[in-house]
């Protein structure tokens, strides 16, 4: 079973990461469209994109595994 925790918590941080960048990404790029700022939008959303991922993984990874 140790190795399908370790499998599903590789899965779960890989989209708590992917998922707010990919998200920073694309609202980035349809504000900046929108307010003309290219690419001041698209690099503020994609910092806050991987700064939101890795802080949703350090608290994943500082809560450990349920049985503890």
């Amino acid at each position: 079973m140790k190795g399908l925790y370790g499998l599903s918590l590789v899965g779960f941080l890989g989209f708590s990461i992917a998922l707010p960048l990919i998200g920073g990404i694309y609202l980035g790029r349809v504000l900046d469209e929108r307010l003309g700022t290219q690419p001041l939008l698209l690099i503020l959303g994609i910092l806050l994109g991987i700064g939101t991922g890795f802080r949703s993984a350090y608290i994943v990874l500082s809560r450990g595994p349920k049985g503890k």
